[in-house]
């Protein structure tokens, strides 16, 4: 996205997964829309105040109604800080020794959270890019419940914890479609939130944010509909007492931060209708396992991925803006770094095995 943007002005979307039965949750590509517009000013100015002068980036972002015949024209959006939008070149080249600190205020800005910085930053990074999500969710999705936002912190707090046996051998008995639709949202603001995370400089160990380290499908789910039937507490965190602590911590969190910008989170009601049997097949995980000698596999899940998962708190790591003062090995080599990481994103949908019968669709 980042590169699309400053070398050709464009930026796009040509997927989704979305329930249109469902019209009470807006479509991923206008709910993160705002965000895209902070980022879009950052790498490319905000022009000299006057309308005429704001950067265009033209989107092609599907949702429904939106057939991609031409491109939507987004204006660069400042963000509404002290001292204004920094750009790019400072965040990424500054040698400031506070320099961390402010990317990540400004990272936190992009998604109208940056007045709870201090203590999400606290946080380690695959909570705190939760906590930024669903504050930034609460606010712009009206549909959004309490209920909602448990099953989202239950299944961040639970999964390091899991194997990757132990996910995959999660069984749903029912799909709820509104799951998989929120579900779908979230990774969006993940992949948005990575954007901005380049965008500024690299606040976050961009390791820490990729979706196998922070978010898993079926272990939402699950977590759904335990919320959903008003399990208490100790069965939606398998009776450990320090997620517990740390869930109500988290909860209070975003419900201060959202009150705070008059959006008040309520329980959602309990849902019956949209429960479909899962008849089509079984949700099955195959291991794909990929080896790499580059990488220190710590545990079964992390080696479908060939990646360490590191628990340490949101310090962000060294920016390097030129590849060749990084020192690493590229084991893809003579490929474009975009279409590497595509690639990977590709083998972990395809790890899933999941067909679509799988949803009762």
């Amino acid at each position: 996205m980042i590169c699309n943007v400053l070398c050709f002005g464009e930026s796009d979307c040509s997927n989704t997964l979305e329930d249109e039965n469902d019209p009470d949750i807006p479509c991923q590509a206008l709910v993160y829309r705002i965000a895209r517009q902070h980022i879009y000013a950052i790498l490319l100015g905000t022009g000299d105040g006057s309308p005429d002068s704001c950067p265009v980036v033209q989107e092609w972002y599907v949702y429904h109604g939106n057939m991609l015949e031409k491109p939507e024209l987004v204006p660069a959006l400042p963000l509404s800080i002290q001292g204004g939008t920094p750009t790019a070149r400072e965040l990424w080249l500054s040698n400031n020794p506070d320099i961390q600190i402010q990317r990540f205020y400004t990272c936190m800005a992009c998604f109208h959270v940056e007045r709870w910085t201090e203590g999400i930053r606290s946080l380690d990074s695959h909570l705190a890019a939760t906590c930024c999500l669903l504050i930034y969710l609460s606010v712009q999705v009206d549909s959004l419940t309490l209920t909602d936002v448990e099953a989202f912190l239950a299944q961040t707090l639970c999964l390091p914890g899991k194997s990757g046996s132990q996910l995959s051998s999660l069984q749903l008995s029912y799909v709820d479609s509104r799951a998989v639709h929120l579900a779908f949202i979230f990774l969006r603001g993940l992949i948005t939130l990575m954007a901005c995370n380049s965008a500024c400089g690299y606040p976050f160990d961009m390791m820490d944010l990729m979706p196998w380290n922070t978010f898993d499908g079926k272990l939402f789910h699950q977590k759904y509909l335990l919320c959903l039937e008003r399990k208490p507490l100790d069965v939606i965190l398998e009776k450990q007492e320090s997620l517990i602590m740390e869930f109500k911590k988290l909860r209070t969190i975003i419900i201060e931060a959202s009150e705070a910008q008059n959006r008040v989170l309520q329980p959602g009601p309990t849902r019956t209708s949209s429960l479909l049997p899962v008849t089509g097949g079984s949700f099955t995980r195959r291991d794909q396992f990929y080896a790499s000698p580059s990488c220190d596999q710590r545990n079964e899940r992390n080696e479908w991925h060939n990646v360490p998962r590191h628990q340490t708190t949101n310090q962000g790591r060294q920016f390097y803006p030129y590849p060749n003062q990084r020192g690493e090995n590229n084991s893809w080599q003579g490929v474009p770094d975009w279409q590497a990481s595509h690639h990977d994103l590709d083998r972990d949908f395809r790890t899933h095995n999941l067909k679509p019968g799988d949803y009762g669709w």
